[in-house]
């Protein structure tokens, strides 16, 4: 449709043409660099998929093309749209590189998650739980044989999900939890209440009352900083994940 290509046309030649042939320099200048760190990491390892992501660089030409480009967009502004298209070439292929270079530690790291939920869901899950890991299990086990990164990851992260499920149904967990929060008491942003929720909390310790000390950790949790919840998450264990229970 003629109306259609002409629309699309103006808005992605609209969007090549905001920036500034400086901006286009400085970053040739980080793929660039981002690219001499993949080769010094490669140099490194054995590893066949990435010396055939760096190789295909290489044929394809693609670094001495931009390279080109974006310099002959520091005099002509006609040509900042052709050097930003090839800048973006120049980060795909580097990020492909990158990727074959994480594989082996994304797959390691995958194994080790497989085997740390499978304890947990041997011991404690229940027949729901343990039928869902086996279908999590086999699509790890699928995204490693065909290399799928993107499959590996959510199945990953699903898994995670799963274990973290398991774990806070248990008080032994949130006790830890609340250990952690400890340490980052001196950040909450209002001390009246976070003395009072802390003391919540351990009175629900002391109790069993498993409900009331999950209530008073997320009321905690939620005191901190914005930029710190994440990590207080990652403290507890939660790999940054939605506290469950």
């Amino acid at each position: 449709m003629p109306i259609l290509d002409e629309f699309f046309e103006e808005v992605f030649t609209s969007a090549f043409n905001t920036r500034s042939p400086d901006e286009l320099q400085a970053e040739l200048q980080e793929e660039l660099d981002r690219l001499e760190l993949v080769k010094e990491k490669a140099g490194s390892i054995d590893n066949q998929q990435v010396d055939d992501a760096l190789a295909s660089i290489e044929q394809a030409g693609v670094v001495g093309e931009a390279m080109n480009l974006v310099s002959a967009a520091q005099g002509d502004p006609d040509a900042v749209a052709e050097g930003d298209k090839k800048l973006l070439s120049l980060k795909a292929v580097i990020d492909r590189a990158e990727d074959a270079l994480q594989w082996p530690h994304m797959v390691e790291a995958a194994q080790e998650e497989v085997a740390r939920v499978k304890e947990m869901v041997d011991q404690h899950g229940d027949a729901d739980e343990k039928n869902l890991f086996s279908q999590l299990s086999a699509s790890v086990q699928e995204a490693i044989k065909e290399k799928q990164q993107v499959l590996l990851r959510t199945s990953v992260e699903n898994l995670n999900q799963l274990g973290m499920r398991i774990l806070a149904r248990h008080p032994a967990f949130w006790i830890a939890f609340l250990e952690r929060l400890e340490v980052s008491r001196p950040q909450m942003q209002n001390k009246a209440m976070a003395e009072e929720l802390f003391s919540r909390a351990h009175t629900a310790v002391n109790n069993n009352d498993l409900d009331g000390l999950r209530a008073a950790a997320r009321q905690l949790v939620s005191l901190l900083p914005a930029d710190e919840q994440e990590e207080a998450m990652v403290r507890g264990g939660f790999g940054g994940g939605t506290i469950a229970g």
